[in-house]
């Protein structure tokens, strides 16, 4: 019974989850019947879990979820947990982020704090997630995966 039940949850993260232009999952919105926009951590966790459909498991749909991995593993402090309030590290180094602070400091005529008081929020990356992604990365087998 257990085994017919999560058969039917992969295939219906496959029908309402899956975005095939991106090859990522995003999550679903019952009320507006539509899928979320944008980055998020759980956007490939499906592969992680193994729970995806053996369709999406051809080189060419590895190699864009790959592609989507690179970006999420470009920030400056780890993987965000979604694309908003992100520090991307080709428009913003490390010495940026400091440049900006000081530059918000003598704005505001004190430092402005850019922390939302969670842990795992930017710049950090959530160190569970880190661990997510790379298994991730490791389970599209992929050569190029290994340089990242």
């Amino acid at each position: 019974m257990g085994r017919r039940q999560a058969a039917g949850r992969k295939e219906a993260m496959h029908v309402y989850m899956w975005d095939e232009a991106t090859s990522q999952w995003r999550d679903y919105n019952l009320l507006t019947e539509t899928q979320t926009e944008g980055y998020y951590a759980s956007s490939l966790l499906p592969v992680w879990a193994g729970a995806w459909d053996e369709s999406l498991r051809n080189e060419a749909t590895r190699r864009s979820m790959l592609a989507a991995l690179e970006d999420a593993l470009s920030y400056v402090c780890g993987a965000p947990t979604s694309e908003y309030d992100a520090l991307r590290r080709d428009t913003l180094a490390v010495w940026g982020l400091a440049l900006m602070m000081v530059m918000a400091a003598v704005a505001d005529g004190g430092l402005r704090s850019f922390n939302s008081g969670q842990q795992w929020d930017m710049p950090n990356g959530w160190a569970p997630l880190q661990y997510f992604l790379v298994e991730t990365l490791r389970k599209l087998n992929l050569t190029e995966g290994a340089s990242i």
